[in-house]
């Protein structure tokens, strides 16, 4: 069995979130979805960052994912943060899909409310566990 590596993973679901209109309209620049170590200095707000957690074999020819969505929000409320994470679950949780030849199933989202990341920045997360396999 070839393991899909962390960075396929993480493409994929950064490649299937730019493709979703619903959870991209939350946002005012389209180029604000990267990894979560993105380590660039000049981004804005609102903005979607994707971590893989773990990655784990499952009978033979699956893997057990636990992945996040964090999102980040510059208001004064928690508001924006929390319907960015309400969106990408609704536009996630208990669907299929298969993105750059990796197939994504049985996919459960938890939403973690939203906590101060400092004095001027909000993060909710999406946690989305999945099967996945190559196709």
């Amino acid at each position: 069995m070839t393991l899909i590596r962390a960075d396929q993973v993480r493409e994929a679901i950064i490649d299937v979130l730019e493709a979703n209109a619903t959870i991209m309209a939350l946002l005012s620049d389209a180029n604000e979805v990267r990894e979560a170590n993105w380590g660039g200095m000049e981004f804005t707000y609102p903005n979607y960052r994707v971590r893989i957690n773990s990655i784990t074999p499952f009978e033979g020819c699956y893997q057990n994912l636990d992945a996040s969505v964090y999102c980040f929000s510059e208001e004064k409320s928690s508001q924006e943060a929390e319907e960015m994470a309400g969106t990408v679950s609704n536009e996630l949780h208990e669907d299929s899909f298969t993105q750059d030849s990796i197939r994504f199933s049985h996919i459960v989202v938890d939403v973690i409310p939203a906590i101060r990341e400092n004095s001027l920045v909000w993060r909710s997360e999406c946690q989305i566990r999945s099967l996945i396999n190559l196709v």
